[in-house]
């Protein structure tokens, strides 16, 4: 892995829980490099359309939908590799755990 991006992803989760399908914007570096989405072009789940990358999983349908932070993963030839998605469940300051 050579470098991560931070980018922001909008996710459709299935009602069992599964990613149904998930979008972000293509960073500018990725935007130069021809090879950026090298990878994702070989998957006929996933679309680019003006600098917006869309992959959606087959058989799952989306019932819920939110945004989330998330990170790109690129090897040295800065093909993206993979998504990493940060922070899916909110941290509230009411939580309190348990005592036994």
């Amino acid at each position: 892995m050579l470098s991560r991006i931070s980018v922001d992803a909008a996710l459709s989760i299935s009602e069992t829980g599964d990613l149904a399908d998930l979008s972000f914007i293509l960073p500018k570096i990725c935007r130069r490099n021809e090879h950026a989405l090298s990878y994702l072009k070989r998957d006929p789940a996933a679309a680019c359309v003006e600098n917006r990358v869309f992959v959606a999983l087959p058989g799952l349908s989306g019932d819920a939908a939110f945004n989330a932070p998330a990170t790109l993963e690129l090897d040295q030839a800065g093909r993206i590799v993979a998504i990493e998605i940060n922070g899916c469940i909110p941290k509230t300051s009411t939580f309190r755990p348990a005592r036994a």
